[in-house]
């Protein structure tokens, strides 16, 4: 009898010991698990390009982007995509032809076909008006392009043909005369601009190397001299 009386207390605290175990791992479980929060452990979650699995947040960030799309609304935010569904915002890949209106810093730039991209996320973009479209993932050879942060990208003069009016032409490694010089060119040679930098453009040469030279030492074919 005496044996019994003793086996019972023992009982009971082995029980009180297993519930102090598992009830504070589910306390941290908590409803909130299953949503993350923009920029917390959910960002970059959840469903992946595509397919809906969840809500990966609750809430529209502060500086997220909304875009209308043939009758949908899109939300883009450092560069990803997403949509809105029952429980919150999940993570979608953007739609062909859908604008956003500007792209990360980490974006690649890169050349195809004589026609410039921006890729990010494995998404293409080319440069419009409005900002950047998503397009067709081109299937020729690529040559990537690191566009120098220096150099600002005009849609209106990227990828125009100067052609070097001075005999002799240096082409230095910055936007400034105290930059090393990379090369020299001659009179006559087509470059192909990608950007440019107050009194500068930063170009492709014959070669498909890059760097820069003086807007005043080119000139765009019927145009006259520049700078």
């Amino acid at each position: 009898m005496k044996n019994r009386c003793l086996k019972f207390p023992t009982l009971i605290i082995l029980v009180c010991f297993g519930l102090t175990s598992i009830l504070p791992a589910a306390a941290l479980a908590g409803p909130g698990s299953k949503s993350g929060h923009w920029g917390g452990p959910g960002h970059g979650g959840g469903p992946g390009h595509g397919g809906k699995s969840g809500p990966v947040f609750r809430h529209v960030p502060p500086g997220g982007q909304m875009v209308r799309h043939r009758g949908e609304d899109y939300f883009f935010h450092s560069g990803r995509c997403y949509r809105h569904g029952p429980k919150g915002y999940f993570w979608v890949r953007p739609p062909l032809d859908i604008i956003a209106y500007s792209l990360p810093a980490a974006a690649v730039t890169v050349l195809i076909g004589g026609l410039t991209y921006y890729v990010y996320d494995n998404v293409y973009y080319r440069r419009v008006p409005a900002g950047y479209q998503v397009v067709q993932v081109p299937t020729q050879t690529t040559t990537v392009v690191h566009i120098p942060p220096e150099a600002s990208v005009n849609p209106e003069i990227s990828e125009t043909q100067v052609v070097v009016t001075a005999k002799l032409l240096n082409v230095r490694s910055g936007p400034g005369i105290n930059h090393a010089v990379l090369t020299r060119i001659y009179m006559g040679n087509v470059l192909i601009v990608q950007g440019s930098a107050s009194d500068w453009y930063y170009v492709r040469l014959p070669d498909n190397t890059y760097g820069w030279v003086m807007k005043s030492l080119v000139s765009v074919p019927g145009r006259g001299a520049q700078g």
